[in-house]
């Protein structure tokens, strides 16, 4: 479903268009580069860090996550 969401299509299209060979290596994919916001949290603290840091403030990453 996560890649569905990502690729702006419906379960159905990907089953229409997609073979299960590509959809397993998505799959594959996913287990090394998780396609879904699962860490988002670190992308956001990365983005807050970084905004104090432009300020002169070092906020470590581990202070900045949600």
């Amino acid at each position: 479903m996560m890649l569905a969401l990502r690729m702006g299509r419906t379960l159905s299209e990907l089953r229409r268009e997609m073979s299960a060979s590509e959809i397993m290596m998505w799959a594959e994919f996913d287990r090394f580069s998780p396609l879904g916001d699962e860490r988002a949290d670190i992308r956001a603290a990365q983005i807050v860090s970084a905004v104090y840091g432009a300020q002169g403030v070092k906020v470590p990453l581990n202070d900045a996550l949600l």
